[in-house]
């Protein structure tokens, strides 16, 4: 008698059926080995020696679109639009936050319309903002979804940049500030009297207002401000006044000011430049004098006023 032949499971044609390749990418071991970048899935190889390529996100089955959103802090922002290219309906059975890094969003600050997804159909995965002095990071969801028989599913992971800006918030007032990849509202800073030191360093900052520092009799102090790479939507005001004595340091480079540059040292481009102006000088103590040992009285003589 001869030997049997192995009879495979599955329909009579040999094919795979659109629903066990779905069993294969995204049940037990198969699913993680899926996921590679910004597509859906890469190529994944099932027990039976099959192998299944699919596009990216633009074609896959469930496209994921990442917004990279500016909001303001209190606003909601779409972080995600999701797409149904199934050819039945799908759900969106559970989404959570894996990392907000600085921006703090929790599963409790995502909005989402419509849950179930007819072919064709889109919504949006919202978040609710809230920051004190704004920031920009990245936000990682987690996203399942399921048809409605619940033979197929989808879980993935996608990551999108988000900006949060404040919108009339306090302004920065301390004499020492320090600030990167953030987004501010304002600098306004006053002080006055001998041996007051002010530090300002801002890199790659957003300031959605202006920056404004006004030191009176600043004496023997140390004045230390540094601004690149930055954005200023309002005015960039330095005033200082009676500071004989004061180690004076301002530097400006590669920013984007809005609105009036008014700095010891530099022109009043109002073009974002802020460009050095050699002929002005670093340590004008507010008296008058320029402070470079020269006769300021332009008479024309050796240093004496005519007063005669």
């Amino acid at each position: 008698m001869g030997r049997k032949r192995q009879r495979s499971r599955g329909d009579s044609s040999g094919l795979v059926s659109r629903r066990a390749v779905l069993g294969v990418l995204l049940t037990g071991g198969a699913a993680a080995a899926g996921v590679q970048g910004t597509g859906a899935f890469s190529t994944v190889t099932g027990d039976r020696q099959f192998s299944v390529g699919t596009a990216d996100d633009d074609n896959a089955l469930l496209g994921i679109d990442p917004r990279d959103p500016t909001g303001t802090s209190g606003d909601a922002v779409a972080l995600f639009t999701v797409t149904n290219r199934f050819s039945e309906a799908l759900t969106l059975e559970q989404v959570g936050v894996v990392d907000a890094g600085s921006l703090g969003i929790a599963r409790t600050d995502l909005r989402i319309d419509q849950w179930t997804l007819q072919p064709g159909e889109s919504t949006d995965i919202d978040a609710q903002l809230s920051c004190a002095s704004g920031a920009t990071d990245d936000v990682e969801l987690s996203i399942r979804a399921v048809t409605t028989d619940r033979d197929e599913s989808i879980e993935l992971t996608r990551s999108t940049t988000v900006t949060c800006e404040t919108n009339g918030g306090a302004c920065l007032t301390e004499t020492e500030i320090e600030r990167e990849d953030e987004t501010i509202s304002c600098i306004d800073i006053t002080v006055q009297g001998r041996e007051t030191d002010v530090s300002i360093d801002l890199s790659d900052v957003i300031v959605t207002g202006s920056v404004r520092v006004e030191i009176r009799g600043a004496g023997n102090s140390e004045i230390e401000i540094e601004i690149e790479d930055t954005t200023i939507r309002g005015d960039l005001i330095v005033d200082i006044r009676g500071a004989g004595g004061a180690d004076i340091d301002i530097e400006l480079e590669e920013n984007a000011i809005e609105g009036t540059v008014d700095v010891p040292g530099y022109d009043d481009v109002g073009n974002g430049q802020g460009a050095r102006d050699d002929d002005d000088d670093d340590n004008d103590d507010g008296d008058g004098d320029d402070d470079d040992g020269d006769d300021d009285d332009d008479d024309g003589d050796d240093g004496d006023d005519d007063d005669d």
